[in-house]
């Protein structure tokens, strides 16, 4: 489902083909883009605003502008749509954000992160996920494109806006973070 190209940047040749034939009139072509992408997409927005509604929204929009980009054609599709997902989600984050401000005045509201079933992904998932949550934001974001999409420091840096040796002081804190954070609960 999630084709990735060995050419070490992650994202397809294939991707800009598709992408000019969408251009052209061709909607499976752009039908092929959403499949190849939307997994990665609402599993990263997922894990950067921790709110599902949230992601879908982002990814939702995110595909919405690629296809509205007549003139304008990515170099990186996936890059693109991993930035303009990211920005949507922190987009949404903030104005929610704001929105809890104003309704604390009144009472405040509890956040309920996400539910997780302990017996269903056994104790280390739920110790690795308690370590990650600790994590500052930008680490996190850092380390789920890492791991859990693959990417390299260069697509990350694209993506976050941030420098490649910053995205890899990023990635080295968050895992001695992790390591710590496991140590002493006892996982590792």
């Amino acid at each position: 489902m999630n084709d990735r190209s060995c050419a070490g940047d992650g994202a397809s040749p294939h991707d800009s083909d598709l992408l000019r034939r969408h251009r052209r009139g061709d909607r499976s072509a752009f039908a092929a883009l959403v499949e190849r992408h939307e997994g990665a997409l609402l599993r990263y927005a997922t894990r950067l605003s921790g709110d599902s509604e949230i992601a879908q929204d982002a990814v939702q929009e995110a595909f919405l502008n690629l296809a509205r980009q007549q003139g304008v054609t990515p170099d990186s599709p996936q890059a693109w749509l991993f930035r303009v997902t990211r920005n949507r989600a922190l987009d949404r984050i903030k104005k929610e954000a704001r929105m809890r401000t104003k309704e604390a005045k009144a009472a405040r509201p509890e956040v309920v992160p996400e539910e997780r079933d302990p017996l269903e992904q056994g104790e280390a998932h739920c110790a690795i996920s308690a370590q990650l949550e600790k994590l500052l934001p930008e680490v996190r974001e850092a380390l789920a494109l890492k791991v859990l999409e693959g990417l390299s420091y260069r697509q990350i840096a694209e993506i976050t806006g941030h420098s490649v040796g910053k995205v890899g002081t990023l990635i080295h804190e968050g895992l001695s973070q992790l390591a710590r954070g496991l140590r002493s609960a006892g996982v590792v």
